[in-house]
């Protein structure tokens, strides 16, 4: 990397905390990140609402049947954007796990052992 003229090594072993008493502790100061993929999951659904609506409209059966369509899908659906909007969920990388917690409670811990080749 060339930083205004000059070069300088990103080896990690030419950090100046690397394998040292002051590297970072990951079980005291663990990564944090929001997880944002249930809100992709729930935009995505959404957008089969309109389908069925068009659905319904262009191919209707009785109009009875299509007012109940159109009263039962937001009962059906809000439980679901209770859960993914008011719902806070991270991610934590430890030392030695990784875990996904739901309000602050976890849900799940998985060790770094346990983690099998990615490709």
């Amino acid at each position: 990397m060339k930083i205004s003229g000059q070069i300088k090594n990103t080896d990690s072993s030419n950090y100046p905390n690397f394998n040292t008493k002051f590297a970072r502790d990951y079980d005291k100061e663990p990564i944090i990140i929001k997880d944002y993929n249930p809100e992709f999951a729930f935009i995505a659904s959404m957008v089969s609402v309109p389908l069925i609506i068009l659905m319904l409209i262009y191919f209707p059966t009785s109009k009875e049947k299509i007012i109940k369509a159109l009263f039962c899908t937001p009962l059906l659906i809000s439980p679901i954007v209770f859960g993914y909007w008011f719902n806070d969920r991270l991610i934590r990388f430890k030392n030695d796990k990784i875990e996904y917690l739901i309000n602050s409670k976890l849900k799940r811990s998985i060790k770094i052992g346990q983690i099998s080749d990615i490709k």
